[in-house]
């Protein structure tokens, strides 16, 4: 495992380990300060408001309350496509009638590092992929590509493909049952298994 991958993987692991239900989880700042919205005495509220406040930064200090951005939730979703890590249902971004949202807001970002969001599952997963690929070399018959965002995926099926000889082409990956993944060469052809190697 590289170490690009194990620093990132290490910090998913962070992640999860602060979303674990626990003492902030029963005593959720952030409740406490919707909870002041319903105080009708104006002095009342104001007091309620500013010692959640103080809860929240000082949840926010000590590390057990941590703000992450959509963006960063999807930077997180398109470099783990293909590894097997532990699932973080918090960082889940699907609720009713926020799909086109979600969609609009991944597109123009991923452009920019030779990745698409082709499609996502009735959960919010990313199902489809479109990476743009800068390297193609085969390997003990295998071929081995590494994308423009430095995954690398191999080809692990005995099969003869028609791969380009120059680069940049695109690599369309769809995960399929039981962790299984294909791809398309430029989005056309017959598809072939892959895995992510890194």
């Amino acid at each position: 495992m590289s170490v690009k991958l194990t620093c990132f993987a290490g910090s998913l692991t962070a992640l999860a380990l602060v979303a674990q239900p626990g003492a902030l989880a029963q005593q959720n700042p952030l409740d406490a300060v919707i909870a002041c919205r319903g105080i009708e005495d104006a002095a009342a509220r104001l007091e309620c408001f500013d010692s959640a406040v103080d809860a929240l930064e000082g949840a926010s200090e000590s590390g057990d309350l941590v703000t992450v951005t959509r963006s960063e939730i999807e930077a997180v979703e398109r470099d783990s496509f293909g590894l097997s890590l532990p699932s973080i249902p918090f960082l889940s971004r699907r609720s009713a009638g926020n799909n086109a949202a979600v969609a609009e807001a991944t597109a123009p970002e991923a452009a920019a590092e030779g990745v698409e969001v082709v499609t996502r599952n009735d959960d919010g997963q990313i199902s489809e992929m479109r990476m743009s690929v800068t390297s193609a070399r085969q390997v003990h018959g295998d071929w081995v590509f590494t994308m423009e965002n430095g995954q690398v995926w191999r080809q692990t099926e005995n099969r003869r493909l028609q791969v380009p000889r120059a680069t940049p082409f695109d690599l369309v990956i769809r995960a399929r049952s039981l962790g299984s993944f294909t791809a398309r060469i430029n989005d056309g052809g017959r598809s072939f298994r892959v895995r992510r190697e890194e």
